[in-house]
């Protein structure tokens, strides 16, 4: 019943479909929309990251994410659950970095 529905619609769809002429109307408003100006965003993105990498660095990060990383890879070879492969670590680690890399690239300003 919703396949003949969804059929009969695009059926009247089809048959119904007027094309109206822009007659340059589309470019005329892009022209006449504002300037993007996303200046303070772009300060204020500058200094969040810049206090974050400050207090990671004075609250001393990387050692406590070694420190975990390392209580959890023992954790789990003393239990049996893993066996951990260098190669599939270090794999793991460069898509890791690749899409964080990408993430910040694709983001906008």
């Amino acid at each position: 019943m919703m396949e003949n529905d969804d059929r009969l619609i695009e059926q009247f769809f089809a048959e119904n479909k007027h094309e109206i002429a822009d007659n340059g109307f589309s470019k005329r408003v892009i022209q006449a929309l504002p300037e993007h100006r996303n200046h303070s965003v772009k300060v204020l993105n500058a200094i969040t990251i810049a206090a974050c990498i400050i207090l990671f660095t004075l609250a001393d990060g990387w050692q406590i994410v070694w420190g975990n990383l390392q209580g959890f890879f023992i954790a789990a070879i003393k239990t049996g659950a893993v066996e951990i492969e260098p190669m599939a670590l270090i794999a793991s680690g460069v898509v890791l970095v690749g899409l964080l890399y990408s993430k910040i690239m694709s983001m906008e300003y």
